[in-house]
């Protein structure tokens, strides 16, 4: 297809099977290595801080990782990275709750497509719905949720575990060019996972993002705590928290 030998990146990985490389990968190999800490990825570490929490939803073929971050200063430090393999829907939900229960969970991102539709309801059922929110990986969300990772590494304010296999599924993720000009970020699918961590912890930095009170008029049902991303409020610029009551 000439749109995508126009591409040359593309071409050479779409159809000549190319490797991913150094040029190729969206976080290079010097971006990793530079926010990777001794003390990140050791819960006896933390300190008692907010804390923000990814999952990336897999269960045969791709690993399950919750990717737990504590806001120390303007600093995200890893606390803890949980993998399980062909763990079923129940230890993954025991494995969340043992997260809930040690650390202050702020807010946590779950990856919602395909089989975590009921994770996802579950974990709001037992975490409510003002602290878990679900998010689909469409194009758009992987382009941002990509996007907003790379921006912590190139702003020093991410610690990461010195761990071979997080090192290189963060390596793992390139951008690509479809036929049509759309970007696209995706990964080689290995025995050891997707980019599982990769994700898991651009869950987690979407989780910290900047958080506003519903614009006025709005209402939730229930008694809770409602945070949203303040990209969906426009100019508005109220408070981070707002409890609202309603019967």
């Amino acid at each position: 297809c000439k749109a995508a030998a126009d591409d040359e990146e593309t071409f050479q990985q779409e159809y000549m099977c190319v490797p991913v490389d150094e040029a190729s990968a969206w976080l290079t190999w010097d971006l990793i290595t530079s926010a990777e800490h001794e003390e990140a990825g050791k819960p006896e570490f933390y300190k008692g801080g907010d804390c923000y929490v990814g999952v990336d939803i897999g269960r045969r073929h791709d690993l399950f990782v919750i990717w737990v971050d504590e806001k120390v200063g303007d600093v995200y430090w890893n606390r803890q990275v949980i993998r399980l393999k062909n763990a079923s829907f129940a230890e993954q939900d025991a494995a969340l709750d043992r997260v809930f229960d040690y650390f202050k969970v702020r807010r946590a991102c779950i990856d919602q497509t395909g089989i975590g539709e009921k994770p996802v309801e579950d974990a709001k059922t037992r975490h409510g719905t003002y602290k878990v929110e679900g998010i689909l990986f469409t194009g758009p969300v992987k382009q941002h949720l990509a996007t907003v990772i790379k921006q912590v590494f190139e702003d020093k304010k991410t610690r990461t575990p010195v761990d071979k296999a997080i090192r290189e599924s963060h390596h793992a993720v390139r951008k690509l060019t479809t036929i049509a000009g759309n970007p696209r970020f995706d990964a080689d699918r290995t025995e050891v996972g997707h980019a599982d961590e990769f994700w898991a912890h651009a869950l987690a930095v979407h989780a910290a993002e900047e958080l506003i009170q519903p614009a006025a008029g709005a209402t939730v049902e229930g008694d809770t705590d409602v945070y949203l991303p303040s990209r969906m409020q426009g100019r508005h610029s109220g408070g981070l928290l707002q409890r609202k009551r309603t019967r």
